[in-house]
């Protein structure tokens, strides 16, 4: 349950998400294990914060991190804001609970804006059909998928630019080396203690919005624990 193509340079976001989501979606959940799920989330973010100070010490080039060059437009932080808009327009209106859950597919806002690159060009993408197909109850409609597919584009475009500036770059040092390994083992154990948690409260499925290359998995995938049962 592990995206097959996640490597030391995508890792590092997806440590953050799943550090911040763990902090803000499952806290409270079981308050006797809230000890132990903010120690997983520091364990993930200090590993995940240890791979991109390896990743920098080694010459990575900071475009491979997904970060604009100074001074030039910020594409990931101009996608996250443009859904933030929409959403917060789109609440204002007379059905603002029904066109905000199309727009982000069930998901909350702050879980939709934290996604990953890849998952944010996603999620645009899916927002700009949800807009044409509420657009007789949307206003603005057609300014507002502009703007999204605007936004989609432009980070899709340096989307792209990272990734062939990655395929470029094959070796590895072994101090980056060192720091992937511990990331990865942070992250796989963050994964067992938080899949153990929500069995517990029987929200399994809530383990989509705290890993985000666990987004778009089946339900039939997310776990082989047996179900737990209403009643006994």
């Amino acid at each position: 349950m592990t995206d097959p193509c996640m490597d030391p340079y995508e890792a590092i976001a997806y440590g953050r998400f799943t550090a911040a989501q763990i902090n803000t979606l499952l806290l409270g959940l079981d308050l006797e294990l809230d000890g132990t799920l903010r120690l997983m989330a520091s364990r993930v973010a200090t590993a995940s914060e240890s791979l991109e100070a390896a990743l920098l010490r080694a010459g990575v080039p900071e475009l491979f991190l997904h970060r604009a060059a100074e001074g030039a437009p910020d594409a990931v932080q101009a996608a996250r804001e443009t859904l933030r808009s929409l959403v917060h327009d789109a609440e204002a209106c007379r059905d603002g609970f029904m066109l905000t859950s199309r727009l982000l597919q069930g998901e909350s806002l702050s879980t939709a804006v934290r996604r990953t690159p890849t998952k944010l060009i996603t999620r645009l993408a899916h927002a700009r059909e949800a807009i044409e197909k509420m657009k007789d109850v949307l206003p603005e409609h057609a300014s507002w998928s502009a703007r999204v597919e605007q936004a989609r584009a432009a980070l899709a475009a340096f989307d792209d630019e990272v990734h062939a500036g990655r395929s470029e770059r094959r070796s590895m040092t072994a101090d980056v080396a060192t720091a992937w390994n511990t990331w990865q083992r942070a992250y796989a154990s963050a994964k067992h203690v938080v899949l153990g948690v929500l069995a517990g409260v029987d929200k399994v499925p809530l383990i989509r919005e705290v890993f985000d290359d666990l987004a778009d998995e089946s339900p039939s995938r997310l776990s082989q624990l047996p179900q737990v049962p209403a009643t006994y």
